[in-house]
């Protein structure tokens, strides 16, 4: 639900202390708890937010004072609060739990839905527990949520075998929610007795990946990890990808080469970043070596204490049998170019900005001129195509100045459409006769609002968004700003972008008048914030007008 940013996020604002009670009344009855656990999950102070999920649905956030989403409920048809990663790493065992490998939570933070064959959990462990209800989902071996959703099927759809959801996720560690508090990261562990039985502990622990490292470091058993399966296929792969089509000159590859700079790479995009050696059953390098030497994938020597790779068979059945996937080195690659783009993309739109044009309609008197070239009065023209036009009728009728070429000569067309009334001129800069012709036109404008969608197209002159710092009650500074609306900008966003940009209080305001919009006040002489704000958004800087009235009485 929050892979995206919450669409229409609102300012928040304090819950009256009647609402806070019964929040916490509903709290307390839902997920048994007591009051003094309640005052800590629904504190005084507790701010609400509302918000449009990525998909459209609305829904409310709840924040601590100091900014922490504590709870959210969302959807048309439900108002059931859902607590955040932050709570649930307070009170872990307010919902049951799934247990499910690490490489399977960074699926959902990539907004996938928990499915059966990634649930590593016995059914006894949700007794009680319906299609629907709340599930958290944490890793194999770890007590510590790390994501939260809804039971997708009944619980004794979760056995081996089975195919389709588990869960359906809603909110999930490092999505846009979490990132709306303190960002912190997952405690170690809870601190919380296991429900487990030993013997069912023993195992999750002896299958624990990434996120139960802790575990398989403290096991003395040596028994196989994920991180075993995942490096010896990083080498299958390499052996089939690279490897076995280096030259004959290439080897002997010292082993510490040949791990950093052909396995690491090779291990699946899927994998944990930190699968590797230390956190395999084999440890040391030497030992990986020498356990798929006597596989037969490779040769190697030792020599003054260092493992050598001497030779890789590429006949070798599991190398000839082998399909590529993506690797953590693709994706990587992926990943920067992407991020490349993504900063060129940024740079570009802050220099130039988004494409706004200033566009003219005939009108009045104006029209006289392109019914004299035969062009359209219905038609709509950037400012280029009326110079264009214009200059287009005076070279055609020999409209030069014979000694001033920057003139033109006012025939009887020009001086009904851009003479006023009384005026007697003969001649005009080609500017000022492009300056006037504008002015009898209908003035129009052009505004891409959305990526993807076809400009919107407005009858007026488009004003520039308006900042102006000003003393206020003596000593006291702020900044306020107005006209952003046609630029696609709603009023609370900006404020909430300013409050964090600023590090300052801010507040909307509505204008009086029809249609006239609001203003955002931030406390402060902000201009240079505000400026920048814009243009990071794509506004051009040709479009904000800043003025500092600071220092003026």
């Amino acid at each position: 639900m929050f892979k995206k940013s919450p669409a229409e996020l609102k300012t928040s604002s304090a819950l009256r202390n009647s609402d806070r009670r019964k929040l916490a009344g509903e709290v307390a009855a839902t997920f048994k708890l007591t009051s003094e656990e309640c005052d800590t999950l629904v504190p005084d102070g507790l701010q609400a937010r509302k918000f449009k999920s990525s998909g459209g649905e609305p829904g409310t956030i709840y924040q601590s004072p100091d900014g922490e989403p504590l709870w959210f409920a969302a959807g048309k048809q439900s108002s059931a609060l859902v607590p955040t990663v932050y709570t649930l790493w307070r009170q872990p065992r307010m919902v049951p739990r799934l247990h499910t490998p690490s490489f399977v939570v960074e699926k959902l933070s990539e907004g996938a839905d928990l499915m059966i064959p990634g649930v590593l959990e016995t059914e006894e462990d949700l007794q009680g527990v319906n299609k629907g209800d709340l599930v958290a989902i944490s890793i194999i071996g770890s007590d510590v949520p790390l994501a939260i959703g809804t039971l997708a099927v009944p619980p004794s759809s979760l056995g081996r075998g089975m195919k389709g959801k588990a869960a359906l996720i809603l909110h999930v560690y490092e999505d846009h929610l979490w990132e709306m508090g303190s960002k912190s990261d997952p405690p170690a562990s809870v601190s919380e007795p296991s429900a487990r039985s030993d013997e069912l502990t023993s195992q999750l622990a002896s299958t624990s990946v990434a996120g139960n490292r802790a575990v398989n470091e403290a096991d003395d058993s040596n028994a196989p990890t994920a991180d075993d399966d995942i490096l010896r296929t990083a080498l299958i792969h390499a052996i089939a990808t690279t490897l076995s089509k280096l030259p004959t000159s290439s080897f002997p590859i010292l082993g510490t080469n040949l791990y950093a700079v052909h396995i690491l790479p090779a291990r699946p995009s899927y994998a944990p970043a930190d699968a590797d050696i230390k956190h395999s059953s084999y440890k040391k390098l030497a030992k990986f070596l020498k356990t798929v030497e006597k596989d037969g994938l490779i040769k190697t020597k030792d020599v003054k204490g260092e493992t050598w790779l001497t030779a890789v068979n590429a006949s070798h059945p599991d190398v000839a049998q082998h399909k590529g996937y993506k690797t953590i080195a693709d994706a990587e690659k992926k990943d920067a170019k992407k991020k490349e783009q993504d900063k060129k993309q940024a740079e570009k739109t802050r220099k130039d900005g988004i494409a706004i044009m200033e566009l003219y309609k005939p009108h009045g008197a104006s029209t006289a001129l392109f019914d004299a070239i035969k062009q359209s009065t219905d038609e709509l023209y950037s400012v280029v195509e009326v110079r264009t036009l214009l200059l287009d009728y005076v070279k055609e009728h020999s409209l030069v100045h014979p000694r001033e070429q920057g003139f033109i000569v006012l025939d009887e067309v020009l001086q009904e459409v851009l003479l006023k009334k009384g005026e007697d001129i003969e001649f005009m800069r080609r500017d000022d006769a492009l300056e006037r012709l504008k002015s009898k036109m209908q003035a129009w404008y052009s505004i891409p609002l959305k990526e993807g969608d076809p400009p919107l197209v407005r009858k007026g002159q488009l004003a520039p968004i308006s900042a102006v710092a000003k003393t206020r009650q003596g000593r006291r500074v702020i900044t306020l700003v107005t006209h952003f609306e046609p630029y696609g900008i709603e009023a609370d966003d900006l404020a909430e972008a300013l409050r964090r940009a600023c590090a300052s209080a801010t507040s909307v305001t509505p204008l009086p008048g029809k249609n006239a919009g609001s203003e955002v006040l931030v406390q402060g002489n902000q201009l240079k914030i505000v400026s920048d704000l814009l243009m990071d958004r794509g506004i051009p800087k040709r479009w904000i007008h800043t003025e500092d009235m600071t220092g003026k009485k």
